[in-house]
């Protein structure tokens, strides 16, 4: 059933439910209507994924996280985003919380559509209830914000994550560091530069060039020179580890 279903060969996966009916103690389980509802949305058949969704009910199944995600991906490759929606408000009234997985499929839907406002709502609904997003999510988020010349959006993601504790991907500052300084912000990206290299983490080559670059049309060499001594006693450090742990 999973390989049919992969393949986009969803009815014949459906067959192989109807034989399941049939036959004495081969009762459909979560598993295979959370498969088949996966598979529906692989097809875009978002009506016949609810159909198996709601007939879980019938056969004593109770709808996991899995099974909603299931739902909430088969609208969203679908297009109704709307629907997808309410999946995730039904989650969150039925006590059932969200993942990385809602979160990154609902952005996903929005980000393919260009709905910034439907991004944002997940965002803040994200942030609001203090979820900590994998880097994916971060990473996807990141780059919307700074496309659509919101750095500033970023920046806020930045620091609800460094507040959390949870230090963003080298990648992640890449697109940060270089929508801030597009934005005139150079300030708040060797801000963020420096939080990264002052926990221990190595930014990349590329977020050191453009921040540098910034700092040397504004004449801030002063922190040109900072960056520069940053970087090079954090690859001392990295160099001084790799040979100890060898």
């Amino acid at each position: 059933m999973d390989a049919y279903c992969k393949k986009g060969r969803f009815l014949d996966a459906l067959d192989l439910l109807d034989e399941m009916r049939k036959r004495e103690n081969c009762k459909p389980t979560l598993q295979v209507f959370t498969t088949l509802i996966y598979g529906a949305g692989i097809v875009r058949n978002a009506v016949r994924a609810r159909q198996l969704f709601d007939e879980m009910e019938q056969w004593g199944v109770i709808p996991d996280r899995g099974a909603h995600n299931a739902l909430m991906g088969a609208y969203v490759r679908a297009r109704d985003l709307q629907s997808g929606m309410i999946v995730m408000s039904e989650m969150e009234c039925k006590g059932i919380g969200l993942d990385d997985v809602s979160y990154n499929t609902m952005l996903c839907g929005f980000q393919r559509i260009g709905d910034l406002e439907g991004i944002w709502k997940v965002y803040s609904k994200m942030v609001g209830s203090g979820f900590m997003p994998r880097t994916r999510t971060t990473m996807l988020l990141m780059k919307v914000f700074c496309e659509n010349a919101r750095p500033d959006l970023g920046l806020e993601l930045w620091d609800y994550l460094m507040g959390k504790g949870c230090v963003p991907h080298r990648h992640a500052l890449d697109i940060l560091a270089t929508g801030l300084c597009c934005r005139g912000l150079t300030f708040e990206a060797y801000r963020c530069f420096k939080e990264m290299v002052e926990i221990g983490m190595e930014p990349t080559e590329r977020a050191f060039r453009v921040l540098e670059g910034f700092l040397k049309r504004r004449r801030e060499f002063g922190k040109v020179e900072e960056i520069r001594q940053m970087m090079k006693a954090i690859q001392l450090e990295e160099h001084q580890n790799d040979e100890e742990a060898a």
